[in-house]
């Protein structure tokens, strides 16, 4: 069999006939997956985060979606141990974040967007700047947004956003709020032109409005308890509240306390502002009364938007359908607690992260909704 060695990996592979062969990495020839079609990439990385791909398969896909972004320029095949602690580390540190930014990027068809381009050599072989180059990537896509976006798109996005604040507030049939959302969706996302409309139409039938804001929210008794929790640490823990849809006797309660430690914002923070105003946190609190089967078999939303945005969560005990993400020993910490006896614990021991070591976590929708769009296009046309 014919030996050769991949232009990028520069790992040697094997192939049929002309056992005398033996070509170089110099001879520009890549392993088979770097031909491979996203969709096909995409498929092995869902096998990859269930722990079903071999450690050279791994860092052979991960080399695949980098080449993908056609923003590499291989003058040198990467430089890296695959089986060594360091290549491992460097592949499963990466490769979500990696896939995340270039979903987000496909996204954008504005002509004027382009991503910066980098080289590999013999000097960046390692590929230790992966990381760095990643985040200039998502740093890039989030300053189009900000900064290049026209300003009439800008006031689009916002009359959508007043919109489904005053139906929210108004009362205000819960059906009318799955249209707005969806095209507040298109504007955010900057859905394809020739998707738009079908893209709209599978968030509007898969929406539950009725759950989302006709749900009632009397939490008077936790909100009180924690707070006056919170008043008894003189100092320790500063608590603050963001809702505009809150039943009226906890508003009440919240925007009569008059506490240097606890702030309250009936004003609300819009969904896609919350990570701007999270990384001000360090923990994320979910206080949900678990007063049916529901609520006590459950992993809501929240805590996954909390473990994105890298803030410790506190829930509490009754909420059994949380208990498998438990965690204390890593970073961001997972902790179930007694809310109805919070004196019980020690507060430096809970807010404390010594001893325990970073891990990130894959709950991204972006990794998700993109390829369960995709899907259900796919389907449709079929």
């Amino acid at each position: 069999m014919a030996k050769v060695t991949c232009a990028i990996s520069g790992l040697r592979f094997s192939c049929d006939y002309l056992d005398c062969l033996n070509l170089t990495n110099e001879a520009g020839f890549m392993h088979p997956i770097f031909a491979a079609e996203q969709s096909t990439l995409y498929e092995l990385y869902s096998r990859h985060c269930k722990g079903k791909l071999k450690t050279r398969d791994s860092y052979l896909l991960f080399l695949a979606f980098l080449h993908s972004t056609n923003k590499i320029d291989w003058r040198q095949p990467a430089n890296i141990d695959p089986f060594s602690l360091s290549g491992i580390q460097l592949v499963e540190h990466n490769i979500t974040r990696l896939v995340s930014v270039i979903e987000k990027t496909e996204y954008i068809r504005h002509p004027s967007f382009s991503q910066p381009s980098y080289i590999v050599t013999e000097n960046t072989c390692s590929l230790d700047k992966i990381g760095e180059w990643v985040k200039l990537w998502k740093e890039n896509i989030a300053y189009f947004y900000s900064d290049k976006a026209s300003e009439r798109e800008q006031q689009a996005l916002q009359k959508i956003e007043n919109k489904l604040t005053y139906l929210i507030l108004s009362g205000e049939e819960p059906e009318r709020f799955s249209r707005v959302i969806a095209n507040w969706a298109d504007k955010v996302a900057g859905f394809p032109p020739a998707n738009a409309e079908l893209w709209k139409k599978t968030i509007m039938s898969c929406f539950s409005i009725n759950k989302m804001f006709n749900t009632p929210l009397p939490l008077l008794k936790e909100i009180k308890e924690f707070c006056e929790w919170v008043i008894g640490q003189k100092g320790k823990i500063k608590f603050d509240v963001y809702s505009f849809n809150m039943h009226q006797n906890t508003k009440e309660y919240l925007s009569k306390l008059n506490n240097e430690n606890i702030q309250f914002f009936p004003e609300g923070i819009f969904y896609h502002d919350i990570p701007k105003k999270l990384i001000n946190y360090d923990i994320g609190l979910i206080l949900y009364k678990c007063n049916n089967l529901n609520y006590v078999f459950n992993a809501p939303n929240k805590l996954f938007e909390y473990l994105a945005c890298n803030l410790d969560i506190w829930f509490p005990t009754e909420m059994k359908g949380a208990y498998e993400y438990v965690r204390s020993g890593s970073s961001p910490q997972i902790l179930n607690l007694d809310f109805q006896n919070l004196n019980q614990y020690n507060v430096e021991e809970l807010v404390s992260t010594k001893g325990t070591t970073y891990k990130e976590d894959n709950y991204f929708c972006e990794n998700i909704y993109s390829r369960y769009l995709k899907f259900v296009i796919q389907d449709n046309n079929e």
